[in-house]
């Protein structure tokens, strides 16, 4: 498991940095705005992280499932064992 994630964090580095080479500015403001978004304000980076996964789902997004479950893991957020 950890494998495949690795594999996807790298595909997913390469591909941003394929993107953000392009020069479009449109992409280069998008990827601004979510930077921002997560600054924190009113609520903190944590709280608008978890909300991530849940709009993804919604979304049925698999690679953004992924990756917003990996940024919360990095903001904190942990599995509650039973």
């Amino acid at each position: 498991m950890a494998d495949r994630l690795e594999e996807f964090q790298k595909f997913r580095a390469d591909l941003n940095e394929e993107i953000l080479a392009c020069g479009h500015l449109g992409i280069k403001r998008f990827f601004a705005l979510d930077h921002q978004a997560y600054e924190p304000g009113p609520l903190g980076t944590k709280q608008k992280r978890i909300a991530r996964p849940v709009a993804s789902a919604v979304l049925r997004c698999d690679d953004c499932i992924t990756y917003h479950l990996v940024r919360c893991g990095e903001e904190g957020w942990k599995r509650e064992r039973k």
